[in-house]
């Protein structure tokens, strides 16, 4: 189904966190994280390609906002979850 497409996963619960990677691996997408904090997610985002995001709104170091912000600003389709 995604066909090797990167995924971000941001998501500070390790548990969610894995079963997401999971799913997106299952669909045949490629995992980018997961990351626990905006700041992690935010570093993924600025050192590789992310086609789509998954994010968890509540992070350890904070509300997502800023890495919400940043993926519209690339066009990058999310969802909260």
């Amino acid at each position: 189904m995604l066909k090797h497409v990167s995924v971000l996963v941001a998501e500070d619960q390790t548990f969610i966190a894995l079963d997401l990677a999971l799913a997106v691996e299952d669909a045949g997408g490629k995992v980018v994280g997961p990351a626990a904090s905006c700041a992690e997610a935010l570093s993924l985002l600025a050192n590789g390609t992310v086609a789509a995001a998954i994010l968890d709104f509540n992070l350890v170091d904070g509300v997502s906002s800023p890495l919400v912000e940043a993926l519209v600003s690339l066009d990058v389709p999310f969802i909260v979850h």
